[in-house]
């Protein structure tokens, strides 16, 4: 089966968009990744609004030079 990049994308983000427990952030940069117990997660982002989530699950899709991967493996 093969389905273009794009179309992919977009198959992903209208289901994550369906589900109420997801929040999906566009245009922020991730500053800071903490561990908060053993099941919990801080994340500290700033852009158009400095904001704190905590979760159990942090998916960053930000590609090949994530600041995500870079903010958890300097965590």
């Amino acid at each position: 089966f093969w389905i273009r990049r794009h179309e992919f994308i977009r198959l992903l983000l209208d289901a994550a968009m369906a589900e109420e427990k997801i929040t999906i952030i566009n245009g922020a940069k991730c500053t800071k990744i903490s561990a908060i117990g053993e099941s919990e997660i801080e994340v500290c982002t700033s852009g158009s609004a400095n904001q704190t989530f905590v979760t159990s699950l942090l998916v960053g899709c930000d590609g090949m030079k994530s600041r995500v991967r870079e903010a958890l493996a300097t965590s």
